[in-house]
């Protein structure tokens, strides 16, 4: 069973209880996301270095996310740098690294080639590429050539908590999003556009001309929320604690699920499937011997009544001969 499911179905959890179940285990994972959303914006891990992208990766990423950097920030200690070759537009760096193996250590070395005119630095450990978390080997390279900012694509967007995902706006029974006032603006905005997404598809001008009213509404939003965030930042902090009750009684506030529709499935009913010829006969076989164990047992059944009776009619002529001797 996958670990999505533990504590909520189990080998023995029946179809209607899976329904309901799976219900309430989306439910939970909602409410947990919006707890990390709500502690990664009110509260913050505290940078231990003084580099600045250390605080540009604070600022952009999840806690989680951040404290896995820290965990790399913190094992250059065991990085060094072995030699420094340099070419017109790269800069070849090979890095040591004292990697524990068992009770002992073994030095690995490193390769990170450095484009600074591109903005681009790679290691052959692959950590960026496989996790999406820059190296500790590339963090050493960055402050041996003094580089303290770093360029937004190493930055993932599935990693930043300012982010906003669309699939949060979709109607469900598990989250109460529908009900909420952003729900029907959301939907009256979306209906509205469709319409004029529809009208402006028909030429590349009516296109274009839509395009630009959007992006310039888009820059014009986008300003008014910095400066109210910015507004707004220290007032959220004071009622963090507020929030996270509310939260908590959403939490416990369910829709109730009825019982599934019965309803036949789809295809053709089932029927019978076509046997060969060696099957049916061996069913046949067996409903023959089936019939003559039945058949049997009915007989000595039989023999055993008939037998009886005659035990009987005999006993009642004995009593009747001694009778009429007695008589005599």
């Amino acid at each position: 069973m996958h670990a999505f499911f533990d504590g909520y179905v189990n080998s023995k959890t029946t179809l209607k209880q899976f329904v309901e179940q799976y219900e309430n285990a989306l439910h939970n994972k909602v409410e947990k996301e919006k707890l990390a959303d709500f502690a990664c914006f009110n509260s913050r891990v505290p940078c231990k270095n003084r580099y600045e992208f250390e605080k540009q990766f604070q600022d952009a990423f999840t806690i989680d996310k951040f404290k896995k950097f820290m965990d790399e920030f913190a094992g250059k200690i065991y990085c060094g740098l072995s030699s420094v070759k340099e070419n017109i537009a790269l800069v070849e760096f090979l890095v040591y690294e004292d990697v524990k193996v068992w009770e002992s250590s073994k030095r690995v070395i490193f390769k990170v080639i450095l484009n600074e005119e591109a903005n681009e630095v790679k290691c052959n450990c692959r950590l960026f590429e496989f996790r999406g978390i820059l190296c500790r080997h590339i963090i050493l390279v960055l402050i041996e050539k003094q580089i303290f900012r770093i360029s937004e694509k190493y930055i993932f967007r599935r990693w930043r908590k300012d982010i906003k995902r669309c699939h949060t706006k979709v109607k469900v029974s598990y989250a109460d999003w529908s009900s909420k006032p952003e729900a029907h603006r959301f939907e009256k905005m979306c209906n509205l556009f469709y319409e004029v997404a529809d009208m402006a598809t028909k030429s590349d001008e009516k296109c274009n001309m839509v395009m630009g009213f959007v992006n310039n509404l888009k820059l014009k939003l986008t300003s008014n929320e910095v400066v109210r965030e910015s507004n707004q930042h220290e007032t959220n902090v004071i009622d963090g604690a507020t929030q996270v009750d509310k939260l908590e009684d959403t939490s416990n506030e369910g829709c109730k699920i009825l019982s599934p529709r019965v309803v036949r499935g789809k295809g053709h009913p089932p029927s019978k499937r076509l046997q060969s010829k060696v099957e049916k006969v061996i069913q046949k076989r067996k409903a023959r011997n089936i019939q003559m164990k039945s058949n049997e047992k009915k007989l000595e059944k039989d023999f055993g009544r008939t037998k009886s009776l005659g035990d009987a009619f005999e006993a009642k002529d004995n009593i009747v001969h001694t009778d009429n001797l007695n008589l005599h």
